[in-house]
């Protein structure tokens, strides 16, 4: 099991792939699908589980 959160690097997020098993400490399944939605500012992955819950995490842009 992959705990997901916002202090994991967005590269391991992007690797993450449907049939994976993850949590976020309360939540926890296998993932069925993902969402990722992009702005200037953040990327928010949402993981759509079998059980047809849903962790979301929001990951804010590094502006250099």
């Amino acid at each position: 099991m992959i705990v997901v959160d916002e202090n994991m690097p967005t590269t391991t997020l992007l690797d993450l792939q449907v049939g994976q098993i993850i949590s976020d400490g309360l939540i926890n399944g296998t993932i069925a699908q993902i969402h990722i939605q992009e702005t200037d500012s953040y990327l928010m992955f949402v993981f759509l589980l079998s059980n047809k819950q849903e962790i979301t995490v929001r990951k804010i842009r590094q502006v250099c």
